[in-house]
């Protein structure tokens, strides 16, 4: 082996040394340049709460000193009724009389969308838990769910309603106290999928568990409320009690309201005679709306099994979840944009219940096994038109109601809306295809959107065929459409 220059030795000998010192070198650098990097973020985030917090306050203040002007005096714009169209008895369908269906296409005009979802109203800024309050904790119970709520031991009374004393309660809700159960609304929002009318009910049930005052706990909703990023108005009635007015993207049926600068504000209780309202409005408000993208999580209760069994043998046993029903007895109706279609829409939007199709799913697709994409919508036709008993609404209500998918799975009776709504669900989610609702004056039906050939009447709607389907045609298959139905005169309701 030949020896190595002496020079070369050193180097070799040294380089571990002087890599070990790099290596501290470059680590110590990195610890130093993180550590200013996390001083400058936290300075930056201490900052930006600093920011978020003056932004909230003066938000509250300048609402505060609006309080304090004049309020307008106004009289309520009586509430729209739910529409009475004549009802369409349902039809047995009978082969030997009907004559068969025509393949022409219907071509439609008039096609009303669906709305669109939109997210949820946020605060101004974001709302940031507090430490070291001075509160206490509450449980409350919402529709069996317990949500927990930090309540400041330090609350609000009005000893009258006038303009100042309402302003001046506002700037107490603003001080902070009310930071954590706001923070608390919003992360049972979040946490249970509160769509925005159930989030509306759970502020309103806390500001009542908090204060047993009935305008305190009014004035505490709106607070909340508004914070949330809702549009709402106050108004205080001839008896000088304090009310809450809520501005919806949908017209709500059934609800006086009051027009402020053109946006209708709906009351949420009874209010006899004229009010005076603030018409102050809260910085970046946003209406809220009827839509329910996802189904609460609410605890399961079950309201009893049912089994449905189809006249050609589809069976399926079902349970709905009963805080669910409960729930949706108190939801209100309503079409938004001047477009009547999308009351039906939010209905047939609406997602079953995880438990429910969980339940449910397995059973039908059992059923569906082996079937072509036809004959599987044939079957669940037919289940939906025969394993279901039709009434009137008005002589089962008292009126018109639509039902979600869950109410027709759990009452004894539905209608030509019910089962359409019902219908539409189970072809999306089962079979994977377009459906739209249909609408004839007094009746409302479906039409599929097969990726086969298919026989029977059918629409042509932006371009696609869509082939009637008709839920209270009882025993009529595919492409059959129930007579005094005229097809080149329905107006069709998209869904996405």
């Amino acid at each position: 082996m030949k020896h190595l220059p002496l020079i070369l030795l050193v180097s070799l000998c040294a380089a571990p040394v002087l890599a070990q010192e790099t290596r501290e070198s470059i680590r110590d650098e990195y610890m130093r340049s993180r550590g200013q990097l996390l001083q400058d973020f936290g300075q930056e985030r201490q900052q930006a709460r600093q920011d978020y917090i003056e932004f909230r306050n003066r938000a509250n203040a300048d609402y505060a000193d609006q309080l304090r002007a004049a309020w307008l005096q106004l009289k309520p714009q009586p509430a729209v009724p739910k529409p009475l169209d004549e009802p369409v008895p349902p039809v047995i369908y009978d082969e030997r009389e009907q004559e068969p269906p025509t393949p022409a296409p219907v071509p439609i005009e008039e096609v009303l969308p669906a709305p669109a979802p939109e997210p949820q109203p946020e605060p101004v800024v974001p709302v940031i838990e507090q430490e070291e309050q001075r509160e206490r904790t509450v449980t409350l119970t919402f529709h069996g769910c317990d949500v927990p709520l930090r309540v400041p031991k330090k609350g609000v009374s009005l000893h009258d309603t006038r303009n100042s004393t309402i302003s001046d309660a506002w700037e107490q809700l603003a001080d902070g106290r009310c930071d954590n159960l706001l923070y608390d609304c919003l992360q049972a929002r979040s946490d249970l999928r509160l769509c925005d009318w159930a989030y509306l009910s759970l502020l309103r049930q806390a500001s009542r568990q908090v204060t047993q005052d009935a305008d305190a706990a009014v004035l505490l909703a709106a607070y909340l409320y508004a914070q949330s990023g809702y549009s709402m108005r106050m108004a205080v009635d001839e008896s000088k009690h304090l009310h809450l007015l809520i501005a919806s993207r949908y017209m709500l049926y059934g609800h006086d309201y009051y027009t402020l600068d053109g946006t209708p504000f709906y009351t949420i209780d009874d209010i006899q005679g004229s009010v005076r309202i603030c018409p102050a409005a809260f910085e970046q408000e946003k209406r809220m709306t009827l839509l329910i993208p996802a189904q609460p999580r609410l605890p399961f209760l079950s309201a009893g099994e049912r089994t449905l069994t189809s006249k050609q043998g589809l069976t399926a046993t079902v349970t709905v979840n009963r805080n669910l029903l409960d729930f949706y007895d108190s939801y209100p109706t309503g079409y938004c944009d001047d477009d009547f279609g999308t009351r039906w829409a939010a209905y047939a939007l609406t997602p079953l219940d995880e438990t429910t199709r969980n339940e449910l799913y397995p059973q039908l697709r059992k059923g569906l096994e082996g079937l072509s994409e036809r004959d599987a919508v044939g079957r669940l036709l037919n289940w939906v038109q025969t394993a279901f008993v039709y009434e009137y609404d008005d002589k089962v209500w008292g009126g018109d109601r639509a039902f979600f998918a869950e109410e027709s799975l759990h009452y004894p009776y539905c209608d030509c809306e019910d089962r359409s709504i019902l219908f539409s669900r189970l072809v999306r989610d089962l079979i994977g295809l377009d459906v739209v609702l249909l609408y004839y004056p007094g009746h409302l039906s479906t039409a599929v959107a097969f990726r086969e050939e298919v026989n029977g009447d059918w629409l042509s709607v932006n371009g696609r065929r869509y082939t009637v389907c008709d839920p209270t045609f009882i025993n009529a298959g595919i492409g059959r459409t129930a007579p005094g139905n005229d097809n080149s005169t329905a107006k069709v309701i998209l869904l996405r």
